[in-house]
């Protein structure tokens, strides 16, 4: 973006990282617009004469950003998330007005934690960046060596908090902003009861869950695959995945491992902690392990650290979540069921997942280096939506 001169900024996380975003890039002279489209926007971003608020049905979103980036001489549209409704617009605005208009998307980091997403036309299974184990060989010595980041983490309750003005927020200003289109359960008073909900399940299973972990980090538990769930809702899932939700996934893999694993080796399944207050797979796991017979060598949990299954396990299977650049950092095999960024030879393993079992594939180290050194200086930024990173 460093020839970019308007900037409109688009929807942003939840909190007010877009608005300090905003505030720094005025800093580097340049000029920043932002649209809001709901109570939460308003409330982290306030309208201004740069900032302003589309009340309009979706269907005329796409008419009224090409008249807002003509009059105001829009080069960068800039978003978080690019697969909500809005974004997807905007982004094929971008695209069909070509020029010197370009979309950008911020998202969670691919190299977690202390890394937040910042790429050109699309992230995770969007990106365009090579798929092909040789170009990143290839620029290796192209890429300045990288500092350690500064350790950025956000806290549960500091997110909590963030999330509970910005849907209370939104709630109160529902009548004004009738037509908007949440990306995900709008309903205040079930989001505050899943939050609350997922603090509950934290506390409750954490006795169990350091019996296991201790088990893990002794070498006393079994061998075992780690397979780590995503979000309900997320849409790497809908649109990328190799099923059409997490429940579809979870049942691929356990019929998978009762005919291909080993009959002493075990699977523990993760729940993703943003989704922990809205769904429990616990019944549903348990229902479909004793169909196929490996009850006594499946488990689910919640709350162990991944970083104590990574250390440990024989391999990891993923629809395309994140958490496979974690365990392809820790030389672990990886299998992704899904389109994943980081799923091409040398990284991931390509055989079928009724193989990967018997004989899962490391990864290649040069090529994962290469690959590491080039995400983190092309499309990795040392900050955190969810806290003050000045």
């Amino acid at each position: 973006m460093g020839k970019s001169n308007n900037v409109l900024l688009l929807q942003g996380p939840i909190g007010p990282y877009f608005f300090q975003l905003g505030k720094f890039l005025q800093d580097q002279g340049k000029t920043v617009y932002k649209l809001n489209f709901n109570g939460g926007d308003n409330f982290y971003y306030p309208l201004n004469h740069f900032a302003r608020a589309y009340f309009e049905p979706i269907h005329g979103f796409k008419d009224y950003l090409i008249n807002f980036i003509q009059e105001n001489d829009i080069d960068s549209v800039v978003c978080f998330g690019h697969r909500r409704e809005y974004h997807v617009i905007a982004k094929q605005v971008c695209e069909e007005m070509g020029g010197d208009l370009s979309f950008w998307s911020f998202e969670e980091g691919y190299l977690r934690p202390h890394y937040i997403t910042f790429e050109k036309w699309g992230v995770n299974s969007a990106s365009v960046l090579p798929r092909n184990a040789e170009f990143y060989l290839d620029n290796e010595s192209k890429i300045p060596e990288m500092r350690a980041p500064r350790p950025l983490v956000a806290s549960f309750f500091e997110r909590f908090w963030l999330a509970m003005h910005y849907y209370m927020a939104m709630y109160f200003c529902g009548v004004q902003f009738k037509h908007y289109i949440h990306h995900r359960d709008r309903r205040v008073l079930r989001y505050m009861g899943a939050w609350a909900l997922s603090g509950w399940r934290k506390w409750f299973y954490r006795p169990k869950e350091y019996v296991l972990a201790k088990s893990i980090e002794d070498s006393s538990f079994p061998d075992f695959f780690i397979v780590p769930l995503q979000v309900h809702n997320d849409s790497q899932v809908k649109t990328f995945g190799c099923a059409k939700n997490v429940p579809a996934f979870v049942r691929n893999v356990l019929r998978s491992f009762s005919k291909g694993a080993d009959k002493d080796v075990h699977s523990i399944f993760k729940h993703h902690p943003m989704d922990r207050g809205f769904n429990h797979y616990g019944e549903f796991i348990l229902k479909l392990s004793q169909k196929y017979g490996v009850a006594d060598r499946v488990h689910y949990v919640f709350d162990i650290p991944m970083p104590i299954f990574l250390r440990k396990a024989k391999g990891m299977v993923v629809i395309n979540s994140t958490s496979g650049l974690s365990a392809l950092l820790h030389n672990m095999p990886v299998k992704a069921m899904g389109q994943a960024p980081y799923d091409f030879e040398g990284l991931t393993d390509q055989q079928p997942l009724s193989r990967f079992w018997g004989d899962p594939q490391k990864p290649d180290p040069n090529v994962f280096n290469a690959y590491r050194a080039y995400l983190l200086c092309r499309t990795q930024l040392n900050a955190n939506f969810y806290i003050n990173n000045s």
